[in-house]
């Protein structure tokens, strides 16, 4: 009883301060303790203030916080809406992540598909690994290959689709792209990584 009433008191505290301060820490600091309470509402509004004061180079990160503490709805919402904007890669990252933590593979794998129509190599690259993980090597290999002409001068996409083809059992065009790898390092730990890949296969 003691502590709860210590708790409550921390609280009442905390929220005058953070209306009058309006600061992230004041309003995460809230956040905990709304969430120690259980007090779901206030906790949501905390946040919700939060968000709302934050640059939007941090809305994405700070929305994670919404499932820490129980209302990943609130974090799923805010990751699809970031999606299309400038932090969308790491929105489509997080939800995906999210999603597989709550055993919701298919969506999960849905939003790597996202990711990987994106036009960045290392999205691709990422996405194409991860569906591959999943069983989904047809998925992956139609990312990879759809913009492999313009990413084949990237050591790392390549690598990536010469993974896939051994995970496929396509040993021969493994072989290919490392022996090609080889040739066209730049740096030594490039020529070291294709010969470790051409010795795998």
């Amino acid at each position: 009883l003691e502590q709860s009433m210590k708790l409550k008191q921390a609280y009442d505290e905390c929220a005058e301060l953070a209306a009058k301060e309006k600061t992230e820490a004041a309003g995460l600091r809230l956040a905990e303790l709304a969430f120690r309470l259980e007090k779901k509402d206030e906790l949501k509004r905390a946040l919700d203030d939060v968000l709302a004061a934050a640059e939007p180079g941090k809305r994405v990160g700070l929305a994670s916080l919404y499932a820490r503490y129980g209302l990943p709805e609130s974090s799923e919402r805010i990751w699809r809406e970031e999606a299309a904007g400038e932090q969308g890669a790491l929105a489509l990252r997080l939800l995906a992540k999210h999603l597989q933590t709550a055993g919701r593979d298919k969506q999960a794998l849905e939003v790597w598909k996202q990711l990987g129509a994106r036009d960045v190599a290392l999205d691709r690259t990422e996405a194409a690994q991860m569906l591959a993980a999943a069983g989904e090597r047809a998925a992956a290999r139609e990312i990879l290959l759809g913009a492999r002409e313009k990413f084949s001068a990237e050591p790392g996409y390549e690598a990536a689709l010469a993974d896939l083809a051994m995970t496929e059992d396509k040993a021969d065009e493994a072989r290919a792209i490392y022996l090609k790898l080889a040739r066209t390092a730049k740096r030594p730990d490039e020529l070291t990584a294709a010969a470790k890949g051409w010795l795998r296969t």
